[in-house]
C-alpha cells in the first residue's frame, strides 16, 4: 500500500492494517509482538548492561525511550485490526476479482484486542521497573535546540503510559471505527 493508505497510522480512516509503516513479514500483528516481547527482553537486561563506569544513566534513558517507541508503533498498529477492514486497489474484470474490501476476520480483530490488554489496559502492561525508572536522567549537554533549559529532569513515565494508552484507545473508540466494528 502507499503513505496515503496509512494516514500516519493514527487516523480512524487507515482501515487496512497490512497497510503500514514499520512493519516486516506478511504478519504484522506477530511481527509487533515479537517486538514487545523484545522490547520487554532489553529492559529487563538495561539496567545490568549500562551500570558500569564506562556507560552513563543518559544512555540507558535513550534506550528506554527506543522500547517506549517499540510499544508505541506496536499499539498503534494492533488498534488498526479493530474494525479493519482490508482494502484492494483491484479494478472490475481484474483477473482475481477482489472487491475493494474485505472485513478483517473477527479472529484477527480480537487476537489484537487481546495484545492490547495484555500488555497496554491490562495489570500486566507496563510493569516498569522503579529503580530503573529513577535512574533515566536526562542529557545535560547544550544543544541546538537549547532543550538544557526546558528539559524535564524526572522521567515523565505516567504520561507515557497515558500517551501509550491513549492513541489505542482513541482510534477504538472513534465513531468511525465503532460502527465498522458495528
Amino acid at each position: 500500500a502507499t503513505d496515503e493508505d496509512t494516514f500516519g497510522s493514527v487516523s480512524p480512516y487507515s482501515v487496512d492494517p497490512t497497510a503500514l509503516r514499520w512493519d516486516l513479514g506478511r504478519e504484522p500483528l506477530n511481527f509487533f509482538k515479537t517486538r514487545v516481547t523484545i522490547a520487554n527482553e532489553l529492559l529487563a537486561k538495561l539496567e545490568k548492561k549500562f551500570e558500569n563506569p564506562k556507560s552513563s544513566y543518559q544512555k540507558m534513558r535513550t534506550v528506554f525511550n527506543m522500547a517506549v517507541g517499540i510499544y508505541f508503533r506496536a499499539g498503534l498498529q494492533a488498534a488498526k485490526y479493530l474494525g479493519g477492514l482490508y482494502h484492494r486497489r483491484d479494478h472490475i474484470g481484474d483477473p482475481k476479482g477482489r472487491v475493494p474490501f474485505k472485513p478483517v476476520p473477527a479472529t484477527k480483530q480480537r487476537a489484537a484486542l487481546q495484545f492490547l490488554v495484555k500488555n497496554f489496559f491490562g495489570p500486566g502492561g507496563f510493569r516498569w521497573n522503579p529503580r530503573l525508572v529513577n535512574k533515566l536522567a536526562p542529557d545535560r549537554m547544550w544543544d541546538f535546540e537549547f532543550s538544557v533549559w526546558g528539559a524535564r529532569v524526572d522521567y515523565p513515565i505516567h504520561g507515557i503510559n497515558l500517551f501509550l494508552q491513549g492513541l489505542p484507545l482513541a482510534r477504538a473508540i472513534h465513531p468511525a471505527v465503532l460502527e465498522r466494528i458495528q
